[in-house]
């Protein structure tokens, strides 16, 4: 293996260009992602899948900052994908004393705002509209919908999507903190504001999930967080919980531990494995296809941690090429993965409308049959009384005076024993067309109520023509 691959790729030139196309779709397939699910008709799925596929490439691109030795070639591959995630400088960029893994990187400064400029622009503007929209709220029940179904998902996306950088950033302004510098101080201030909201998250998120796996998941505005969970066992909602440990630990390890790269991979290392046992083990999704495709996302990452693991140990070139070309096999493995999983639950949706179609055509078609059938026996029954109403309808007599001194209580016997003496009628309930409906007692009243009423019907409009 290692033969062939250093005849494929003998100076690193291959792995240069395709590190070059990491750097463009580590931008343009989240991109696209994103607006597909603007217009999809199953938003909440492939907005899922679009999440996953940011948090995935935000942890992959740092876990360079383990202390290794990286080559050039290895080194130019994270940087690209550095630069496609990141994009270009918004503010003016300040150089400092920081970690020569990190300069190594491109992180320049320990300012927490430099180094998180796009993140804590998207995390203010998304906070913004939330309370906005809870604002407008107040006063518009239209709003309040609004509110219900879509700040709390909002703000926790926001902060689920942003909160490794925050995590990573905010320690190594702690780290580097200068409380004499004023610009150090607002950096160290803004860093400790969002850690804390980041800290408050991460204790709060399984009492969260265990108060709605109780209580709340029932409702009409379920957070769409959970809804690809189980929600009966309390100990299947720590999903996120794990996911932010996970985040918090890794950064840690990146800023505190940077003596050792065999502790900071080892640690990194044994967070990843338990994630995967908790989805291997407890099964927490609902569709566990969604766990597979995120089971082998995440043995990919478990993949290139130990690969940089290995990178400190390897001295001859052709170990690193070959190492080198598995991070990239695992990196593409796993994009391929989040990719097909958006695509089908993306084509999904409408397949499952054309299915929805086919079957309400084909259920009219009992419905239609049912309705001939009653029709064909109301006709044959107005036919029958057609004839009976000849012989003993026309001659009955209504005297309108007697009838009217009648007292209510004969009325209504009258009409009971006439019922009863129909229901005996065999000339009446005798038909040579069969009945479908003899399992169901319901429907096999229908003739005689049909019959019962025309006969009144035609007796009234008798006694009426009389009057006059």
């Amino acid at each position: 293996m290692i033969i062939f691959v250093y005849a494929l790729d003998p100076d690193g030139s291959v792995f240069n260009e395709v590190s070059r196309a990491t750097e463009y779709s580590a931008l343009w397939i989240p991109l696209g992602m994103l607006l597909l699910t603007l217009i999809s008709k199953n938003r909440k799925k492939t907005s899922q899948c679009t999440w996953y596929t940011l948090t995935w490439l935000q942890y992959i691109r740092w876990l360079c900052l383990i202390n290794t030795s990286l080559d050039d070639n290895l080194q130019f591959f994270f940087q690209s994908l550095i630069k496609g995630t990141n994009g270009e400088k918004i503010f003016p960029s300040y150089t400092t004393e920081v970690f020569d893994k990190f300069q190594e990187m491109g992180i320049e400064s320990c300012y927490f705002i430099n180094n998180i400029e796009k993140f804590l622009i998207v995390f203010a503007a998304n906070i913004s509209l939330c309370i906005f929209i809870m604002i407008v709220a107040c006063k518009s029940t239209r709003f309040n919908e609004y509110k219900e179904k879509f700040t709390a998902n909002l703000a926790a996306r926001t902060v689920l999507v942003c909160v490794y950088d925050f995590f990573l950033f905010s320690l190594l302004q702690f780290y580097n903190v200068n409380l004499s510098e004023n610009y150090n101080f607002i950096n160290s201030l803004i860093a400790a504001g969002i850690f804390i909201i980041c800290m408050i998250v991460t204790i709060y998120c399984p009492i969260y999930t265990t108060n709605q796996s109780s209580c709340c998941l029932e409702t009409t505005h379920q957070s769409t967080l959970l809804e690809e969970f189980k929600h009966k066992e309390k100990d299947k909602g720590f999903y996120y919980f794990i996911y932010l440990i996970i985040r918090f630990g890794s950064a840690i390890c990146l800023v505190f531990m940077q003596s050792t790269f065999i502790s900071q991979a080892a640690i990194i290392g044994l967070l990843e494995l338990a994630l995967i046992l908790y989805i291997v083990l407890f099964k927490p999704f609902q569709d566990m296809n969604i766990g597979y495709c995120v089971v082998t996302c995440e043995i990919c990452t478990l993949g290139i941690i130990c690969c940089l693991l290995s990178y400190g140990f390897t001295i001859n070139e052709s170990g690193k090429l070959f190492l080198r070309w598995v991070i990239i096999c695992c990196f593409w493995t796993a994009m391929i993965v989040c990719i097909g999983r958006f695509i089908v639950t993306f084509l999904k949706k409408y397949s499952e409308v054309e299915e929805t179609k086919k079957k309400s055509e084909g259920s009219i078609v009992p419905i239609v049959e049912e309705l001939q059938v009653e029709t064909r026996i109301r006709d044959f029954s107005d036919a029958r009384l057609g004839r009976k109403s000849e012989n003993e309808i026309s001659s009955l007599s209504f005297d309108a005076k007697a009838q009217d001194s009648v007292p209510l209580e004969n009325k209504e016997e009258k009409v009971v024993n006439d019922e009863n003496n129909e229901r005996n009628n065999r000339d009446l309930n005798d038909s040579s067309i069969p009945l479908f409906f003899d399992e169901s007692n319901v429907k096999s009243e229908i003739p005689y109520y049909s019959r019962l009423m025309s006969k009144f019907t035609k007796e009234i409009a008798e006694k009426n023509s009389e009057k006059k």
